[in-house]
C-alpha cells in the first residue's frame, strides 16, 4: 500500500459534536489514548484529544489502530490506521488518521448519525 498526503476526496462528515459524542481510542499494543471523533469519512477521521495527552508520540507507531465507540449502540468499530497529521489548537490536539482499509459508513453506526432524520431530531426547533 502506498501512503499519500492528498486530502480525503470523499465527503467528510462533521458529527453533531455538541449533541452526540463518539469516543475514539487510538492505540498500539503498548499505549492507548482516548478522545472523540471530530469528523469521519470512508478513508479517515479527525480525532480530538486533550492537549495534555502525549498523543503526538504515536506518530510513526507501528501496529496502530483506531476504535470508535458510541454509548448508544453496542457496535464497536476497530480498524488499522496511520497518523496523517497532528495539530494543536485552542487547548485540544487534533489527529488526522488515514484508515488502512476503507470503511463502509453505511454498515456502521455512523450511518445513523449521518441520517438527516436523526440530525433533525438533534437540532433545536
Amino acid at each position: 500500500m502506498t501512503t499519500s498526503l492528498i486530502p480525503r476526496r470523499e465527503e467528510r462528515h462533521l458529527l453533531p459534536f455538541s449533541s452526540v459524542m463518539i469516543k475514539a481510542e487510538l492505540y498500539t499494543p503498548d499505549v492507548s489514548y482516548s478522545g472523540f471523533v471530530w469528523d469521519v469519512s470512508a478513508s479517515g477521521a479527525c480525532l480530538c484529544f486533550s492537549d495534555s495527552d502525549e498523543v503526538s508520540n504515536i506518530r510513526g507507531a507501528g501496529d496502530l489502530h483506531v476504535r470508535f465507540l458510541w454509548d448508544e449502540k453496542e457496535q464497536v468499530i476497530t480498524t488499522p490506521c496511520r497518523v496523517a497529521w497532528l495539530k494543536s489548537m485552542n487547548g485540544a490536539r487534533f489527529v488526522g488518521v488515514q484508515l488502512t482499509e476503507a470503511m463502509d459508513l453505511s454498515k456502521t453506526f455512523f450511518q445513523d448519525l449521518l441520517n438527516p432524520k436523526f440530525q433533525h431530531q438533534l437540532s433545536p426547533n
